[in-house]
């Protein structure tokens, strides 16, 4: 993990800077992809997490949502118009096209 500024800091993935999480103080933001839980658990091992919250529903920002949450027992927050996507847990058909709860 990388600090960028006092207690936020930026998880290290693969390939660097394409899927993005954080950590803000104690709270997880986003969680990549399904595959990347291994390396996030990993990384936040030694922090106190109470939470995982998503800037919005996409695979590669809420895949590993619910094996962390379920992990470390902790509550996942998002956005009133993205929770049927995530509890679905795959984009949701609006008007005949998939796309995230909060695009249509």
């Amino acid at each position: 993990m990388r600090e960028l500024a006092p207690d936020v800091w930026h998880l290290s993935g693969f390939p660097p800077n394409n899927v993005n999480v954080y950590v803000l103080g104690d709270v997880l933001i986003d969680a990549g992809l399904a595959f990347d839980r291994g390396r996030i658990m990993r990384q936040i091992a030694d922090r106190k997490i109470t939470a995982n919250a998503l800037t919005h529903a996409h695979f590669d920002h809420y895949g590993s949502s619910h094996a962390i949450c379920e992990r470390l027992t902790i509550p996942l927050w998002c956005g009133a118009a993205d929770v049927e996507a995530v509890e679905a847990g795959k984009m949701v058909v609006k008007g005949g096209r998939m796309v995230p709860a909060a695009k249509a």
